[in-house]
């Protein structure tokens, strides 16, 4: 859809294609910090490679149960949310039109993993 304002064409994004867009970024962010986090926790050339498998090398920065219980969590809810990004996003599932409060979850357990990432002591 384009419009013309001034002169010049305009590009107005539907919702529904905005919330893909931001469902793949999240997507992407997630992916990032794992990749970080497996070469904090395994250098360069270790470690796991899927994203699921190494969001759980987040469970080595867990200070006793309480605290791997919490991060066993997030690990849980980061590893759904990478699932569910993907199905949505390769229209696996019949929720091609994503809540806008289901991508606001997602992105808080993204700012949650990017913070203990961050957090994550380098190997070594």
């Amino acid at each position: 859809m384009h419009s013309v304002a001034n002169g010049a064409a305009v590009s107005q994004v539907r919702p529904a294609t905005q919330r893909r867009v931001e469902v793949l970024e999240l997507r992407l962010r997630l992916e990032a910090a794992a990749a970080t986090l497996r070469e904090r926790a395994c250098g360069p050339s270790g470690g796991p490679r899927s994203v699921k498998a190494r969001l759980l090398l987040l469970l080595a920065s867990a200070s006793d149960i309480a605290d791997w219980a919490s991060v066993y969590g997030l690990v849980k809810r980061a590893q759904d949310a990478y699932r569910w990004s993907s199905d949505a996003l390769h229209g696996r599932v019949s929720m091609l039109n994503l809540p806008q409060v289901v991508i606001e979850e997602w992105r808080e357990v993204v700012e949650e993993v990017e913070a203990l990432v961050c957090s994550f002591p380098s190997e070594g």
